[in-house]
């Protein structure tokens, strides 16, 4: 895959260009005309432990996380990474003290990572074909889970809803839960309540079980 956006994606970068030239710096450029990143944010963030760690902002939009941080006064070692050009470019203007990568694939990644939050990253449809594009985003969230030593978290629109677009992906989040369980370890937390509907899943490593106490061990 190229950084300019090719094959599954090019669609995908054209839909974030197309709006980000019609709105500019603003929540529906990253198509979420409503913003409330502050609640996907916290729903995220919840399970995990920032401060002072390493983490990765896949598909990181427009920096909003960066607000967040600095609303919550949380201090940690940032790198957001994206497809879409324009947002980095963007992004490195309105946060220079931050760092922004322009990818084209998970591949493009270097390093390692305790935390990786990937936000509204796998609202839209990658595939035309529903099973092929759910088997593309596992496939994508596997490869994330490597990256990182301690927690993924991902969120999605959920599958309990009365509409959904052709062009989006909503996630049945009890299919997701099992996924998770079944291919990545068993430290799994879904949070449906945060917002009507989305959900997020995070994903904590390590997963191994100190058998005396009967407790997750902490290495």
């Amino acid at each position: 895959m190229s950084s300019d956006g090719g094959g599954e994606i090019r669609h995908i970068v054209d839909a974030y260009r197309k709006a980000f030239n019609q709105h500019g710096r603003s929540p529906a450029s990253v198509l979420c005309p409503k913003g409330r990143h502050g609640l996907r944010f916290d729903a995220l963030l919840a399970p995990v432990e920032l401060e002072g760690r390493r983490l990765l902002d896949f598909g990181c939009g427009l920096g909003h996380l960066c607000d967040h941080l600095a609303e919550r006064g949380i201090d940690c070692d940032y790198l957001g990474v994206d497809i879409v050009p324009d947002f980095i470019d963007s992004n490195r203007t309105a946060y220079p003290a931050r760092c922004f990568e322009l990818i084209g694939d998970i591949a493009d990644i270097k390093g390692r990572f305790d935390v990786i939050v990937a936000s509204g990253v796998f609202n839209l449809r990658y595939l035309d074909d529903a099973a092929a594009n759910e088997a593309y985003v596992r496939s994508r969230i596997k490869q994330l889970f490597e990256l990182c030593d301690d927690a993924l978290s991902l969120d999605f629109m959920t599958s309990h809803v009365d509409f959904q677009r052709d062009d989006a992906f909503h996630a049945d989040p009890g299919e997701m839960f099992s996924f998770a369980m079944r291919e990545m370890g068993r430290r799994v937390v879904i949070n449906h309540c945060y917002m009507p509907f989305e959900f997020c899943l995070t994903i904590l490593k390590p997963d191994k079980i100190d058998r005396a106490a009967s407790v997750y061990a902490r290495s």
